[in-house]
């Protein structure tokens, strides 16, 4: 925007001056305009899988399922006309970096080619986030209507218009994992194994592995917990509910972890997997590392989703909601059958822009048991704790025993002080060898820690 005057030049009184011209046109450029900070075209949503190929995109308009897709504006490199708007966009001093996304979803047209309203995405989930330069591929599908819209910013910060981008269908045709029937959801058969680990384990000794295979789909959310699965706009959200309904799950991340180990952990590639797959698969610029955290667990050539973790009997009992019953099988007079039963709840999540809440689910449940041989008749729910009269509480929980090389008797444990001190790491009245582990968590009154003594 400018604004100009008119200035009228007339012979002076004593005609000293020269006047060439009679008149004057003054323009005022109006400094940092909004209407400045604007990309010179409107952006154009592509798959990731085409990024780095932006023109050969507009060939074929239509992303593929199954893979995230990308906002590309006019000041990004990657635009198929950069050569022509780069340089306005140095001009103007927009700083592509600073961009602003917004991302609107509408669920695919029906028979009759009747199709629904484009919906802003605003349902971010604990990996995911819809106001980035990419869209998830959980929140669409094939047919779906997408479109994004940019805000751009100069190198000071300040805000622009935003310009959307034309709306583009997701291809029916193509995708990395499509369904058994076209244009379907639903659950397919998973599995699901427990075992233990053993003492020779190098990695994991003497722990209960959970194992969980679901086959993978485009555009699903696989979901997995020890407790009863419900109102997934506040499950699957960043909300601190989620952590502590849901402490033996795959929707912790794994600094949210209470227990020793979770099923996300704090590596981004699968090592089974050498290189990518795809375009971008592990691009913590593109995809966020909490993303690339979870989808660690899904083989896109296997189109098969892998979630581990291991506990130990104590967490599964406490933390779990694991139960421990000796169903009447009695080995002789020392010894009985023990089973470990440890509940499952799986479901199969889609997000839908015309769900209540957002999303869709089927759920599946299912139990698994582990059988051993108990050689003490004590088994508890809480730990080994404190008289309820004893002036300090606490607890301990027995995690593993064993005899080790030379012969000696070690015990690892994890206790809970609920009380306020100091742990003594040595005294001289002490006649075994204790080693303290690390602190798993310190509150202002309750302490727990992994400990282990050799006698």
């Amino acid at each position: 925007m400018r604004e100009a005057f008119v200035v009228h030049m007339k012979p002076d009184e004593y005609m000293v001056a020269e006047t060439q011209m009679s008149k004057a046109i003054v323009y005022i450029e109006e400094m940092d305009s909004v209407a400045d900070v604007t990309f010179p075209a409107v952006p154009t949503v592509v798959s990731l899988l085409m990024y780095d190929d932006t023109a050969r995109a507009r060939d074929n308009p239509h992303p593929s399922t199954g893979y995230p897709i990308v906002c590309v504006t006019a000041c990004n490199p990657k635009y198929h006309d950069f050569d022509k708007t780069g340089s306005i966009c140095t001009a103007e001093s927009i700083n592509d970096t600073l961009t602003q996304y917004r991302w609107l979803v509408s669920a695919p047209s029906g028979s009759d080619g009747v199709t629904s309203p484009m919906r802003e995405v605003d349902t971010n989930t604990f990996f995911t986030n819809t106001k980035s330069i990419t869209l998830d591929s959980i929140y669409f599908q094939a047919g779906s209507r997408v479109q994004c819209a940019a805000r751009a910013f100069n190198t000071n910060g300040d805000a622009g218009l935003e310009l959307s981008s034309p709306i583009m269908v997701v291809s029916k045709e193509e995708g990395l994992c499509q369904p058994r029937i076209p244009g379907t959801v639903g659950a397919e058969p998973f599995s699901a194994k427990i075992r233990y680990t053993g003492p020779e384990d190098p990695d994991f000794p003497n722990l209960i592995k959970l194992t969980v295979n679901m086959p993978h789909m485009d555009g699903m959310l696989p979901v997995i917990s020890t407790r009863p699965l419900s109102n997934f706009e506040l499950t699957l959200s960043p909300d601190g509910t989620r952590v502590g309904n849901h402490r033996c799950s795959n929707l912790l991340d794994f600094n949210e972890i209470q227990t020793g180990h979770g099923f996300i952990t704090d590596a981004t590639k699968n090592p089974e997997i050498i290189g990518e797959t795809s375009p971008y698969q592990y691009s913590a610029d593109m995809r966020s590392t909490n993303s690339l955290r979870f989808y660690r667990n899904l083989n896109l050539e296997a189109c098969l989703w892998e979630f581990n973790s291991y506990y130990d009997m104590s967490e599964l009992l406490t933390t779990c909601g694991g139960s421990i019953g000796t169903d009447g099988q009695v080995l002789n007079l020392v010894q009985s059958y023990v089973t470990l039963r440890v509940p499952l709840y799986v479901s199969y999540v889609f997000h839908s822009p015309v769900a209540v809440g957002g999303w869709q689910h089927f759920d599946l449940q299912s139990e698994l048991k582990l059988t051993f041989v108990y050689d003490t008749a004590i088994l508890w729910q809480d730990g080994i704790g404190s008289p309820p009269e004893a002036e300090l509480q606490g607890s301990m929980y027995p995690t593993s025993m064993r005899i080790n090389e030379e012969g000696r008797l070690v015990v690892n444990f994890k206790t809970e002080a609920r009380f306020r001190g100091q742990f003594v790491m040595s005294h001289p009245g002490i006649t075994h060898t204790h080693t303290h582990a690390r602190t798993h968590a310190r509150t202002h009154t309750h302490t727990h820690t992994h400990d282990g003594v050799i006698a």
